[in-house]
């Protein structure tokens, strides 16, 4: 008699306005693309659990726009609008018995293209938040079931460096296989050719930011005991290579929350980050 095979479902995090999505958004990403000008196209992607009883997604959501050290500016708000929906692919690994039911997982992309990012000093930051994270999570207090999420994305000054941030390539699996290796590829490309650097990040709640020195801070997540932003499986240390490529040992059963950044530089300069 062949023993049940284990598999471990991952919580994608990818980690603004608080929004009632309930608890169905389980990581996303936030990037822009510079055109001309003052002309950038925004993208928010949010992967939804959509699963039966799960709230639906709204057509458009708003995006939080501060200045220099978190001064206002215009425009205060961005509308990103609901441009696409689509089911990704279970792909369950050779060595995974298939739940029942299976899970279900949506990728939305919100975007807008807007004209009215003219150059400003300390550039631009933008933030979407929402409430809140699935009580299920294996390695993340969600007690009280108010912990939320937080993406965020900095725009440089454009009469200093105009500037597109990294994009992920690729989404890392829904699952993965308890107490095996495994491999995940996060690489990211930029349009710009800047130089990638890639770690680990522990995920941020709802909160709005703070800012000092310009650089935005948000409250991160707290991890249960035994897990960290370089350990969020609870298998040991995992490794991210410089191309952005993820290995370890899987631990137990469970959903998990893990971050990963990519940073981009010019001429030995920090520019931006894209965070999932």
């Amino acid at each position: 008699m062949k023993s049940r095979k284990h598999i471990w479902l991952i919580v994608l995090l990818i980690s603004v306005q608080i929004n009632a999505f309930a608890t169905h958004i389980v990581g996303g990403s936030l990037s822009y693309v510079y055109n001309w000008g003052s002309n950038d196209t925004i993208t928010l992607k949010l992967y939804r659990d959509c699963s039966s009883g799960t709230a639906a997604s709204p057509t458009n959501i708003p995006l939080d726009v501060k200045g220099n050290n978190g001064a206002g500016v215009t425009p205060s708000s961005i509308t990103l609008n609901k441009i696409s929906t689509t089911s990704l692919p279970t792909n369950l690994p050779p060595c995974a018995t298939a739940p029942s039911p299976l899970p279900c997982v949506e990728e939305i992309i919100y975007s807008a293209t807007v004209n009215n990012l003219p150059s400003n000093v300390g550039g631009y930051h933008l933030y979407y938040s929402l409430c809140c994270r699935n009580t299920t999570i294996t390695n993340v207090n969600t007690s009280g079931n108010n912990i939320g999420e937080s993406y965020y994305a900095y725009i440089p000054q454009s009469s200093v460096y105009t500037n597109s941030n990294p994009v992920f390539t690729q989404l890392p699996p829904l699952f993965i296989c308890a107490n095996q290796a495994f491999t995940i590829n996060h690489t990211a490309t930029d349009s710009d050719g800047d130089s990638l650097v890639y770690s680990f990040y522990t995920p941020y709640k709802d909160n709005n930011p703070t800012f000092s020195g310009n650089v935005a801070s948000f409250t991160p997540v707290t991890f249960l005991g035994g897990y960290s932003a370089g350990n969020p499986l609870g298998g040991g240390a995992l490794s991210l290579s410089s191309s952005g490529v993820i290995t370890g040992t899987a631990g137990g059963l469970g959903k998990y929350v893990f971050g990963v950044k990519v940073s981009e530089y010019r001429h030995g300069g920090l520019l931006s980050s894209t965070l999932r």
